[in-house]
């Protein structure tokens, strides 16, 4: 493990981005075996969060008996979400046909499919008008009259993760002008006014092939993988972060700081929310934004903390790595990842078009 290293985030984003970083711990983007250390914590608060926690230990266990051992973690653990996400959590509204729910999730699918390969360097929070989605993000309804045909909620008002994005049109059922906003980097959280204890991208209906939970899960997590981490561009996320921790702020600004505060009492512990004797699962806070559940706080913070982990671990070894990552930094529009990583063959990649 590094336990000393310059201060790559801090350098070009700012010590509160180091700080952040410092929630997920430090690795050797060299070392197998801590970037499998680094993974399986992820996915372990993932699990535990989301309710797979049998799951993946199924499968680091089967892991843990091959050759390759924990490296294979993290194909191991989507697979392992896979399946467990396309089972129904909650009893099924007869007020939505079985046809409009394939075609809502086989839509669903398709515009996740298509922001992966369209959007690979902003793809933490998508803001995309529908107009340029398949089928313009919206479904056929079929016999069903209370739903709108919207493959994703409208959230345009300002919220936990943006400032107000409403047009001066109301979205309805026929008009597509509204964009599509989701924030993949956070899911299953995927909407900032709602940040209750139950995420909204959970309630995503499969219907096989067609699982949107699991592209979304995919997604989301490619951005601690090495290429989709370096293919981002993190000024994106740095300023959605600092969205959030000014939001946030108007919810938890008046809890009391760890540790103070009493046995059961709600406290702030860092960028954390922490609870002695009670469970976070049912502690929260309101704001004018909205309910904020500490459950999705922690989730959600964690997962911006593991973004600028593994972008500090890559950047600290930047010309080590093999070509194609190498590529990625050089084509990334984030001037703060060339300007840390200074690689003298990066900039002949890009001046190249290689």
């Amino acid at each position: 493990m590094i336990t000393a290293a310059r201060r790559y985030l801090a350098e070009c984003y700012g010590g509160d981005i180091e700080a952040l970083a410092d929630l997920a711990d430090d690795f050797d983007a060299q070392s197998p075996e801590e970037n499998a250390t680094f993974l399986l914590r992820q996915w372990t608060g993932i699990a535990e969060t989301l309710g797979c926690a049998r799951e993946l230990a199924d499968a680091v266990a089967a892991l843990r008996g091959t050759r390759l051992g924990l490296t294979g973690i993290h194909a191991a653990a989507l697979a392992a979400f896979d399946r467990w996400s396309i089972a129904p959590r909650r009893p099924l509204s007869p007020a939505i046909p079985a046809v409009a729910r394939t075609a809502r999730a086989r839509v669903r699918h398709d515009v996740l499919v298509a922001l992966g390969e369209q959007r690979r360097a902003r793809l933490w929070s998508i803001d995309e008008p529908a107009t340029n989605l398949p089928t313009q993000a919206c479904f056929e309804r079929g016999p069903a009259t209370t739903i709108s045909g919207r493959a994703f909620l409208v959230e345009a008002t300002e919220n936990f993760f943006h400032g107000n994005r409403q047009n001066s049109k109301t979205p309805t059922s026929s008009n597509w002008e509204a964009p599509v906003i989701l924030s993949l980097g956070t899911f299953p959280w995927v909407h900032g006014d709602k940040l209750h204890r139950t995420p909204p991208g959970l309630d995503w209906d499969a219907a096989p092939p067609w699982n949107p939970a699991a592209i979304a899960m995919r997604l989301s997590t490619s951005l601690w993988q090495p290429l989709g981490n370096l293919q981002q561009d993190a000024t994106q996320v740095v300023q959605t972060y600092r969205h959030y921790t000014r939001a946030t702020a108007l919810a938890l600004d008046h809890l009391p700081t760890w540790p103070k505060g009493q046995s059961g009492q709600l406290v702030r512990k860092n960028q954390l929310l922490h609870i002695d004797h009670g469970s976070l699962d049912l502690a929260g806070a309101n704001s004018p934004l909205g309910y904020l559940s500490a459950t999705a706080h922690n989730f959600i913070t964690r997962r911006f903390a593991a973004f600028f982990a593994v972008r500090r671990a890559y950047a600290r070894v930047a010309s080590k790595l093999p070509i194609e990552l190498r590529r990625a930094i050089a084509r990334n529009p984030d001037p703060c990842l060339n300007r840390l990583t200074n690689d003298p063959l990066a900039r002949g990649v890009a001046a190249i078009g290689a």
